[in-house]
């Protein structure tokens, strides 16, 4: 057998040898290499920028309450001497200002143009519908644009400066694998600075105190504003590698026309208003950098390698930072009208004097036995933008630290109000009279004589006498901060609560103006005699404290429910300045520290340390466009327990005759007083964000 088996093995070996002479060898080949996926460009990216901006900022000079018979920064030097007649010792008793004539409606006051270069950030997420991306994107940029221009009307020099500008939007383009082509629509913010020089040198006054110079090129009025508009834009995008683009880009932004008050920096000037048109171009080029590109950068093929969109539904569990951006539309707890400010009423009340119930108040708190009034100066709802950024200090997720911080912007609640050029309607600012009157210190005609303590006013507006208005400013800045650590306590695939504990700071800023200008009618025993008064109140609350809180969170398929409830317990500190001016014409003084509410007795700065509590609650519902990114939209609430505002530190017990040195002999510093009132303070609104993990 073992013959046998041997010789069938040598036929087979010959055989095969033979075959194998007479087959050609095979050929091995490398395999087709398969084509690279198309370019994904879904996913979080940030970078930074750089270009050219350019501005144009067009100023007029409106016909509005304010102005109509207010002074314009420099007008006119004046040469006055005090009248020293019966008819002038009236006409002293009820004087206001007038400037020089405004023109008509919207007199140009020039228009500027500006250059610079600018460099910024952005932030954004991009969605892939095969070759059409879809994203959302934040831009802020830090710019130098400055110009000015001669006002070919007053001897003045207007300039306008942009330092920071940003955008919000979104984006839609068409991807050929690694270009993109897109354009981009949205909101855009602008932080402006105006400011008012003199192109001249002139004097303002006369008698005691001595006249005011100001000399060419001094800052009379400025105003720093946000201005908030809209923006369109297109550009072009390529990516270098999976995670990193460089970009070029054109935006074009367009704030409108805006009424900008300014305020003045010196006493011999009044504020006056502005209508500004401003618009922005800005090209920029750019880089983004694209966060795990594992997950989109690679195209589908590596998406599906990736099983990351298995797990909507279910807590991440393996990534180290998660953060947030949102927009929010806010409203606030109104300014607390706590005395009647602007009244009106026939001749035989004085024009306001709250004495019969034919006085009305017109604005600020109802007063019996006048009728009208209202307790509360509302805000209209505020635009703000909020951030969060935490970090997992390990891979379980059981401790992170966390910063974040919110902004609102500036809250604006105005009203004005005017007569007409005869004087009509009849205006007053009603004030409770607390000292004997004497007017100019001696007694000439005894209708002026020893006017006993009650309720009187400080005239605006009297039919065919005097011709007057009052503009009132009510300005509100929220913003606030807080660092935390967070540690988790319980955690299931679906839902999970942590502790917060750390520090938070809140900052409230408030502001009340009250401008009233007043003028002598021609013809009149007053005629020549004008002035304007300005009465400034200011706050500022500035919070201090220890925070613990408790965050839940549930998802259910893509949708995801968070709560937040926090109590911060500290400290408040409360600062309250008080200021005042008058300036007048026609009169032995001319100008001195006296508003009707603000004067020497209660002007200054003072501060203090409250103990607060600042309680918050949030809820959001969230919904998983993937894995690592969720929209989101919720309702917050946030309450201040003590807190100063300015509206609430006005004492209508006056020395009356102080202002416009009526009575100039009355130097007592009993009244005003300074109230210290505290309140308390909340906000609430809606927030519509994107959450992301990374």
């Amino acid at each position: 057998m073992k013959r046998v088996c041997a010789a069938v093995l040598g036929v087979l070996a010959v055989s095969g040898s033979a075959f194998a002479d007479d087959v050609p060898a095979l050929v091995y080949k490398a395999p087709v290499a398969k084509p690279a996926p198309a370019y994904n460009w879904a996913g979080l990216y940030f970078g930074g920028h750089l270009g050219g901006a350019w501005a144009n900022n067009d100023w007029s000079f409106p016909f509005d309450p304010l102005n109509s018979v207010a002074q314009h920064p420099t007008g006119t030097p004046f040469s006055v001497s005090f009248p020293n007649s019966p008819a002038g010792l009236r006409a002293a008793l009820r004087t206001g200002y007038r400037g020089p004539t405004v023109g008509p409606f919207n007199v140009s006051s020039g228009a500027n143009t500006a250059a610079s270069l600018l460099g910024g950030v952005q932030i954004g997420y991009n969605y892939q519908i095969q070759n059409w991306v879809l994203g959302v994107e934040g831009e802020a940029s830090g710019t130098g644009l400055q110009g000015s221009n001669r006002d070919p009307i007053y001897p003045n020099i207007n300039q306008s400066e942009t330092d920071f500008v940003g955008v919000l939007g979104g984006r839609i383009g068409y991807a050929w694998d690694r270009l993109l082509l897109y354009g981009k629509a949205g909101g855009a913010w602008a932080h402006d600075e105006y400011s008012v020089f003199s192109n001249t040198t002139f004097t303002v006054g006369g008698g005691s105190p001595p006249p005011v110079t100001v000399t060419t090129g001094t800052l009379v009025d400025a105003a720093t504003v946000n201005r908030f508009g809209y923006m369109l834009g297109a550009g072009v995008e390529y990516a270098l590698t999976p995670s990193w683009s460089i970009k070029a880009e054109y935006e074009f932004l367009d704030f409108g026309r805006q009424r900008v008050t300014l305020t003045p920096t010196t006493t011999v000037v009044s504020p006056f208003d502005e209508d500004i048109a401003q618009r922005i171009q800005l090209a920029e080029i750019g880089f983004n950098y694209k966060l795990d590109p594992t997950l989109g950068g690679l195209g589908a093929a590596s998406a599906a390698a990736h099983p990351l969109f298995d797990q909507v539904g279910q807590l991440p569990d393996n990534q180290r930072f998660y953060g947030g951006a949102e927009y929010l539309l806010w409203w606030v707890k109104g300014a607390p009208l706590s005395v009647p400010l602007v009244t009106t009423g026939p001749s035989k009340t004085d024009e306001g004097i709250i004495n019969s119930n034919q006085t009305t108040v017109l604005y600020g708190a109802p007063l019996s036995p006048a009728v009208g009034g209202n307790d509360t100066q509302n805000f209209s709802g505020l635009s703000g933008a909020r951030l969060r950024l935490g970090y997992w200090l390990d891979d379980a997720q059981h401790l992170a630290v966390e910063v974040g911080g919110f902004a609102l912007q500036q809250g604006s609640a105005p009203f004005n109000i005017q007569s007409n050029s005869a004087g009509s309607p009849g205006l007053s600012v009603p004030e409770y009279n607390s000292l004997f009157y004497l007017p100019e210190g001696r007694c000439g005609l005894s209708r002026y004589c020893g006017l006993a303590p009650g309720e009187d006013r400080s005239p605006v507006a009297v039919p065919n006498e005097l011709a007057g208005s009052v503009s009132i400013s009510n300005n509100l800045q929220l913003w606030g901060v807080h660092a935390n650590a967070v540690e988790n306590i319980i955690r299931t695939p679906t839902w999970e609560v942590s502790a917060l504990g750390g520090f938070r700071y809140l900052n409230l800023g408030e502001d009340f103006n009250m401008h009233s200008t007043l003028a002598g009618l021609s013809g009149t025993p007053f005629a020549g005699q004008s002035g304007y008064t300005n009465d400034n109140f200011a706050t500022l609350n500035q919070f201090y404290g220890a925070l613990l809180g408790l965050r839940a969170l549930g998802v259910y398929g893509p949708f995801s429910l968070e709560t937040t409830l926090t109590a911060a317990l500290g400290v408040s500190h409360e600062t309250i300045n008080i200021n005042g001016v008058y300036q007048a014409y026609g009169f032995y003084n001319t100008t001195g520290p006296y508003g009707i509410f603000a004067t020497p007795a209660n002007e200054g700065e003072s501060s203090t340390n409250q103990f607060a509590v600042v309680p918050e609650g949030q809820i959001k519902l969230g919904y998983n466009i993937t894995p690592a990114v969720t929209v989101t939209v919720g309702y917050d609430f946030i309450y201040y327990s003590n807190v100063v505002r300015p509206t609430d530190q006005i004492d209508r017990n006056l020395i009356k005759g102080q202002f416009y040195q009526e009575d100039p002999h009355s130097t007592s510093l009993a009244y005003p007083q300074r109230l210290d009132k505290t309140t308390d303070f909340y906000a609430q609104g809606l927030s519509i964000g994107l959450e992301c993990v990374f």
